[in-house]
């Protein structure tokens, strides 16, 4: 099978690798064409660190748009260094969102402390792998959309990645998010990165992670009413 390499990293909280399969299993060439399955190893470590102690289960999620196809919420163990699998059936041939949340109680309520998103491509006959690594470096801020363009009085969604050198995602907390707007007299930014547009211009909208102190930008241009983006 081709192989497709993809890395998303929780920061302390589990080691997560995953293997996302199309075609295996009992499946007929029919329901091949249809659906694949993933299958997510979650490593939990030994409870050395504060985060990791503070973190009692991940709630796994993919989803395709709006609409939840899976979740599965794992509790950590009590003690010790221990891995299992947690495994998808009957997903589409198509591009997915794959979400992981790290939560403080077992059974996944109480506040998020740290949550990252990312697309994961199911294909048939084709095996994509992915990982989530704990104590990873922020590197970078990835936004996206990378070119993005609004007209004034409208809306656009942005979405801030914090990644190590490696380009595996990293969970930040979301406290720890900051957004801004270079200038505000074009475009304003709220909490969650969405930006509204106000008059014809660029302005330059930034993303920062608190804790580390990382930031990433991105340029977006403005159009007045009736200019098209």
């Amino acid at each position: 099978m081709n192989r497709r390499l993809q890395t998303l990293s929780i920061l302390g909280a589990a080691i997560l690798t995953g293997l996302l399969s199309v075609g295996c299993g009992g499946n007929t060439d029919s329901e091949n064409a249809l659906t694949g399955r993933a299958a997510v190893y979650i490593t939990w470590p030994e409870r050395t660190r504060l985060i990791p102690d503070a973190s009692n289960a991940i709630t796994i999620e993919v989803r395709d748009g709006d609409a939840i196809l899976a979740q599965r919420t794992v509790a950590r163990p009590t003690s010790g260094s221990t891995t299992e699998r947690v495994e998808f059936l009957d997903l589409p041939n198509k591009d997915l969102s794959l979400t992981a949340t790290a939560y403080p109680n077992a059974d996944g309520t109480g506040t998020a402390q740290a949550s990252a998103e990312r697309t994961i491509t199911i294909v048939r006959g084709e095996t994509t792998e992915f990982g989530i690594t704990m104590v990873s470096t922020i590197d970078h801020i990835a936004i996206t959309p990378v070119d993005p363009t609004l007209l004034a009085e409208s809306v656009l969604q942005l979405t801030a990645t914090a990644e190590d050198a490696q380009n595996q995602m990293i969970l930040i907390d979301p406290a720890n998010a900051v957004w801004t707007s270079g200038n505000v007299t074009v475009a304003t930014v709220d909490a969650n990165g969405l930006v509204t547009g106000l008059k014809s211009g660029r302005v330059t909208i930034t993303f920062t992670d608190t804790e580390s102190g990382v930031s990433g930008s991105v340029l977006v241009t403005v159009f007045g009413p009736g200019l098209g983006g």
